[in-house]
């Protein structure tokens, strides 16, 4: 048929190879196998099984798709003994006008299914762009990425406007508004041209102990192949490798590892080595701007050499380094395309600097609306401004001339009317001290104020000497007063307190008396405290253990431990015998059941031959004469009977050893009841003998308890009489007071002398403190009448002191008030002088008055003002107009800048040109990276929003998934790879599958693929998960030495292992560790 011979060529131009001539068929469905041969190797790495389906039979495919699988796919892909398994794909071909008609969820449904086979449903017109799989072709009129910072740098430079790209500073734009132009030194390429050099793949790396020390803890060289995949946990150091690659091309790292710091690995000397077009090349991270801008010529050559700074960085994250962050824009729910587009495509540096450019169109702006204000407010201003007419200048020197006034008439205005307004401002300050007589007047009158005034003050002295006489005597008074007073209330205290305790002195007087009878009662009371002490501790141990004591104890406690040491040890050898008789109890039960099966085998054995020869007479085990079946079969009997006795006597032994352990146990038992008895019945003893050693028996405890209750009787007895007498005493001294009181009587007078802090003989006895008591308030009354009488007398005297002292005091006060006015009167006089002094310069007439000469001084300065504010107004106008003029210059300066900037287009702007420019090379990318096969392709939809197309109809991409908007951010990066010949042949792909599901994996896997084989691309790819890394092993063993794993493991910390694994298509080679 015409479309399945069509269908065939496509296959073959497309560089697979068919495994069998010509097709063949199951139910009408005609079907190829072809295989994907690597040409320099030889070897086939993937296998396509190729249908041709209408859609009629795609109706029923439900029903015939398990059938098909088991008939054609499975036998094939069992046949697989390597990693072909891994890279099957059944592409199902089918006109295109039928394809149209078929339900896209079917479509999902047989995409998504990969058991055996990675599966496609294709245009029979589109078949061609399909395969193999993963496979683009380049679309005529693809175009390269434009850098919106070279465009910009051109458009501002000539003008000198380009520091508008560099941060915003103040500083630089008010230079620019006052006419000042700043031109930077330009880094431009030098005159002999850079060679081109196209860096092919990278070869290998060395990394320094200092980058990155808590990763790289020794110097590493680490090898590069084709594909290398960098396999191992999070945070073990794969991505700093794609950092060492980094800053060993650009001179820094991108991201917080670029911060200051220890661990900052921007200053290490890390070594590349890279295959070129041409040669070997040696890399080592630039410093210097010069050289990174060498290098941006030299690796990404064909960029515009003109830029304000080097973009060596910038160019490496754009062609060549993927990372996570980058695709994890694209999780958010409604992601803004343009914005992320613009960031991927050109770096945050680019991104700085049109916010740069976007700071310094606001500042215009707003320095527009400033100046516009202030030239309204200049016109405002100017126009204000009065045309004064002049004054006369000729009559005001003459005035000066007249006045008598040491002024010169030829002096300028402004000076004359500084001189002036100082001798107003002079006169202003002593206004208030008016009349200001003349000079000569007022030095008489001073004079004679002088006089009064020391007479008056001689007068004054003599008073105050008087004063400090009688202060003295009243202070001294005073003090002796306070003496005496306090004498008196000292003296005072002390006999209140013995006033108040006389009850106590009566009850000690009492106690001296009858001391016989209380030092009686007080030893009595003692013993009969010590007796009930005592009687209560042996009430206490009779009623604790009693029980204890009496209970029967059938042997000692050394005999009881003595018996049980026996029956342990008798339980112990009986335990070792049981245990050997179990074990050969177990021994017996396996060789019977041996012997059982050999005796079962002999019964069947011995039957067979005697049915075999029923004549015979020999025993066919050891050929003894005489044997016929039946004495056979009945020895074999006898013999399994005996090996069941002895069986059984192992048994009858065993029983009989635990029935022994058992009666030993039971005697233990009781054992320990009894010791329990004994050692409680030792421990009450021990505990009573502590108290009364005397007690060995519960006898001896229970006569104790009855003496000590006899002998305590006895003394509540001579207690109670000797309570009774004293009692009775107390009540015939007539005092109303207790035993206990009397006892303590002296104790309490003691603690009231000694809180009073009066001193008492605290060491006398009692018949000595007693008289003490009694002389001591004798003495105290005589003391405190002789000091009252003496306070009296000094009191009087000071009085009239007193009296004396305020006489002397009303006649300085009032001398006091009078030196104070003629004081005043001469602080005035004395400013008047000083007044005349300091205007002494311009008063040439000394019998002017104050009052005079301001007069003649204000009329002046009112002249000198006219004159100057004339002049004044004249040069107001012209400082108005020339402010007017600047802020017009810088008005113009401003709306230049504001022109220029928004003439410049956005990041965003020409990130959609990027994309609608490639936008059918990105969708071709997109197609081969996203599954199942939701979309057919990308466009931009009316309002020139990027979107994908299903089934005719624009999905904007926010509503795609996040994987798919993924594919989506990747397809771009590549075709920037793709669509720039002069950037570096090397991909780093750090973590791209982080946001992708499986299916989306398998088919990033098979483009990758494709971009080795096809566009000869080196691949640097991370990942932290297992089983992508085993897929992407899958994928790639065929490329045998030109592909590698560097497995990643920190076994401790600060201890990284990198160890290096290589494959071919069935196993891993022998790791070598690096």
């Amino acid at each position: 048929m015409e479309e399945w011979n069509h269908i065939v060529d496509t296959i073959r131009s497309a560089g697979l190879s068919p495994i069998f001539p010509e097709s063949r068929v199951w139910r009408d469905i005609p079907y190829l196998w072809a295989n994907h041969i690597y040409e320099p190797s030889g070897k086939c790495f993937a296998k396509y099984l190729f249908t041709y389906i209408t859609a009629a039979q795609w109706q029923q495919w439900p029903q015939w798709d398990d059938d098909f699988v088991s008939d054609i796919i499975e036998p094939a892909y069992f046949q697989q003994t390597d990693d072909t398994c891994w890279n099957i794909y059944w592409v199902s071909v089918m006109p295109e006008s039928q394809f149209a008609k078929m339900d896209i969820q079917q479509r999902i449904i047989f995409s998504s299914n990969t058991e055996y086979t990675r599966n496609f449903i294709v245009p029979m017109e589109h078949l061609a762009d399909m395969i193999p799989v993963g496979h683009i072709r380049a679309q005529p009129g693809s175009k390269g990425l434009q850098d919106p910072v070279e465009d910009w740098f051109q458009k501002l430079e000539p003008e000198g406007l380009d520091f508008c790209l560099r941060e915003f500073s103040q500083r630089a734009f008010d230079a620019y508004l006052n006419g000042v132009t700043q031109r930077r030194n330009i880094l431009r390429k030098p005159s002999d041209a850079v060679s081109a050099k196209r860096l092919n793949a990278l070869k290998s790396i060395l990394i320094p102990r200092d980058f990155r020390p808590h990763y790289y803890s020794k110097e590493w060289t680490i090898p590069f192949q084709a594909v290398n995949l960098l396999y191992g946990a999070n945070g073990s150091g794969k991505t700093s490798l794609l950092s060492a690659i980094e800053l060993a091309i650009t001179g820094d790292v991108r991201g917080p590892f670029a911060t200051a710091g220890s661990n900052c690995p921007a200053s290490s000397n890390v070594v590349l080595t890279a295959e070129t077009n041409s040669n070997v090349m040696v890399l080592c991270p630039p410093r210097e701007a010069k050289e990174k801008k060498r290098l941006e010529e030299e690796l990404y050559q064909g960029r515009t050499t003109k830029r304000p700074a080097p973009q060596l960085q910038n160019l490496f994250h754009q062609f060549n380094y993927l990372s996570a962050d980058e695709t994890f824009l694209f999780v958010g729910q409604q992601p803004d395309l343009s914005n992320i587009f613009s960031k991927i495509l050109f770096g945050p540096e680019t991104s700085d600097m049109w916010r740069n450019c976007n700071r310094y169109l606001e500042e215009c702006g707003k320095n527009i609306s400033n100046l516009n204000q202030l030239l309204d407010q200049l016109h405002k201003l100017d126009a204000e401004v009065p045309d004064a007419s002049p004054a006369n200048e000729t009559a005001f020197r003459a005035y000066i001339t007249a006045s008598g006034l040491a002024l010169d008439p030829d002096e300028t205005p402004d000076s004359i009317l500084f001189r002036v307004e100082t001798v107003l401002a002079e006169y202003d300050k002593v206004k208030d001290l008016a009349p200001i007589l003349p000079p000569k007047a007022l030095q008489k009158d001073y004079k004679e104020q002088r006089a009064q005034y020391t007479a008056q003050a001689e007068q004054f002295g003599e008073q105050q000497e008087a004063l400090k006489g009688l202060d003295a005597a009243i202070e001294q008074m005073e003090s002796q007063i306070g003496s005496l007073r306090d004498t008196v209330q000292r003296e005072s205290a002390v006999l209140k307190v013995l006033r108040e305790a006389e009850p106590l002195c009566k009850q000690f007087s009492f106690y001296i008396a009858a001391l016989d009878a209380v030092e009686y009662y007080r030893t009595t009371t003692t013993q009969a405290e010590r007796c009930t002490a005592k009687l209560k501790q042996l009430m206490g141990f009779s009623d604790q253990y009693s029980a204890v004591l009496q209970a029967p104890l059938l042997n000692s406690l050394e005999d009881i431990k003595a018996e049980m040491r026996v029956l342990h040890n008798k339980d112990d050898e009986l335990k070792r015998e049981l245990a050997q008789l179990e074990d050969q109890i177990e021994q017996a039960k396996t060789l019977q059941e041996q012997h059982g099966q050999l005796l079962t085998a002999l019964h069947s054995i011995g039957r067979r031959l005697y049915q075999m020869e029923q004549q015979r007479t020999t025993c066919p085990l050891c050929g003894t004469a005489g044997i016929t079946r039946d004495i056979l079969l009945s020895h074999l009997e006898e013999t399994s009977t005996e090996g069941s006795r002895q069986l059984q006597g192992l048994y009858d032994g065993a029983d009989r050893l635990k029935n022994e352990r058992g009666d030993i146990g039971c005697r233990l038992k009781q054992l320990g009841q009894e010791q329990i008895a004994a050692q409680g019945r030792r421990l009450a003893l021990q505990t009573i003998q502590e108290h009364f050693p005397q007690i060995q028996t519960f006898t001896d405890l229970q006569q104790e308890l009855e003496s000590a209750q006899s002998k305590a009787s006895a003394i509540e007895g001579q207690l109670a009489e000797i309570k009774g007498f004293l009692q009775a005493e107390l009540q015939a001294s007539g005092l109303n007071a207790g035993i206990s009181d009397v006892l303590s009587s002296r104790e309490k007078l003691q603690e009231q002398l000694m809180a009073a802090k009066i001193a008492f003989p605290a060491e006398a006895s009692d018949d000595e403190f007693a008289q003490w008591l009694n002389s001591t308030r004798e003495q105290k009354t005589k003391t405190l009448k002789e000091q009252a009488e003496e306070l009296q007398k000094s009191e009087n005297a000071l009085r009239q002191l007193s009296g004396q002292r305020e006489s002397c005091s009303e006649g300085m006060e009032q001398l006091r008030q009078k030196l104070a006015r003629m004081k005043a009167d001469l602080h005035r006089l004395t400013q008047l002088q000083s007044f005349w002094n300091r205007v002494e310069s311009i008063t040439v007439n000394r019998s002017l008055s104050g009052e005079a000469l301001r007069t003649v001084c204000a009329s002046i300065a009112t002249q000198a003002r006219s004159l100057m504010e004339y002049t004044e107004f004249q040069k107001t106008k012209e400082n108005y107009r020339t402010r007017m003029e600047q802020a017009k210059q810088k008005w113009k300066r401003c709306q230049l800048l504001k022109e220029r900037l928004k003439g410049l287009s956005s990041p965003e702007t020409y990130a959609e040109r990027f994309i609608q420019e490639n936008i059918d090379q990105i969708g071709q990318i997109f197609l081969a990276l996203h599954s199942p096969q939701e979309f057919s392709g990308l466009a931009h939809s009316k309002d020139g929003e990027l979107t994908a197309l299903r089934n005719g109809e624009n999905v904007p991409i926010s509503l795609m998934s996040t994987g798919q908007r993924t594919a989506l951010v990747i397809s771009v990066f590549f075709q920037m790879n793709l669509a720039t010949p002069y950037a570096p042949k090397f991909l780093l792909l750090d973590e791209p599958v982080a946001n992708i599901d499986d299916l989306n994996v398998l088919a990033l896997m098979d483009f990758l693929r494709e971009l080795v084989i096809t566009h000869k691309r080196q691949i640097f790819f991370t990942t932290a998960n297992r089983n992508v890394a085993r897929l992407f092993r899958r994928k790639f063993s065929f490329l045998l030495q030109d592909f590698q794993e560097l497995r990643f493991l920190r076994a401790k910390e600060q201890n990284l292992e990198i160890t290096r694994y290589t494959y071919d298509q069935s196993k891993a080679l022998e790791p070598v560790g690096l």
